[in-house]
């Protein structure tokens, strides 16, 4: 069977833009950081024309932080389909993701999530295909750099998740690139609270429960814009493009 993403129609797609940002606050001038300019173009509307090649059925954003901001932005902005989800309290990573399948009853089976503060050209449909012609209830996205010292390198075994390393030493390896397919029953009965996918749903002993495909992209490009550094790269990067 083709698991074919621009055709299905009916999957929602959550981008994760609960966080301080702090290390981008000189550089971001008082906005929330996926809200940050990019040449006259806000980094979040960047991310949604992404997603809308995919036809995802809503675009869901899980916002705490400067949430005030993100709701303008919804008012103002062209696109359709875009929900805010409102954390009341800090909830984290996997926290947005177990309070949004509660607050959305009609949520898709499979989920789409991304960081609010990624770029990459890593195909989503070829990624879902992966997810579904495996069985995984979990996958994660992953790209191959020089440096892996900032993200942390991860290892595998035929395409699953078995460790997590810190973040040291500088080598060439692949790292987690920020994007996910989920299984919304693997949250449902979880309580919500301020919780991390990288240190509790990817942790150790989390990853023994649970059999976490890796989705091992040929893409070249990836951004995180967490930095003034890193923004300015990205800055660069559309410049160009």
């Amino acid at each position: 069977m083709l698991h074919n993403l621009e055709k299905k129609r009916n999957i929602d797609a959550i981008i994760l833009v609960g966080g301080y940002g702090k290390r981008l606050r000189s550089a971001a001038k008082g906005k929330a950081k996926p809200l940050v300019k990019i040449n006259n173009q806000i980094f979040l509307e960047i991310l949604i024309k992404k997603l809308k090649k995919y036809k995802f059925k809503r675009i869901i954003l899980t916002v705490f932080y400067k949430s005030i901001q993100f709701k303008e932005f919804v008012k103002k902005t062209k696109f359709k389909n875009l929900i805010v989800i409102e954390e009341k309290k800090k909830l984290g990573t996997m926290g947005a993701i177990i309070n949004t399948v509660a607050k959305i009853k009609n949520v898709s089976k499979d989920i789409y999530v991304t960081n609010g503060d990624t770029y990459t050209n890593i195909n989503i449909s070829k990624m879902y295909r992966f997810f579904k012609l495996n069985s995984f209830t979990s996958c994660m996205s992953s790209i191959k750099v020089l440096d892996t010292s900032r993200y942390g390198k991860i290892s595998t075994k035929n395409n699953v998740l078995t460790k997590m390393d810190e973040k040291k030493g500088s080598k060439k390896g692949f790292i987690n690139a920020g994007s996910y397919f989920f299984n919304k029953n693997i949250f449902k009965s979880l309580e919500i609270k301020n919780c991390s996918l990288e240190k509790n749903f990817f942790s150790k002993e989390g990853i023994k429960k649970k059999k976490v495909g890796i989705y091992k992209s040929l893409g070249k490009i990836f951004y995180d814009i967490g930095t003034p550094k890193d923004l300015g790269k990205f800055k660069l990067f559309k410049n160009n493009d």
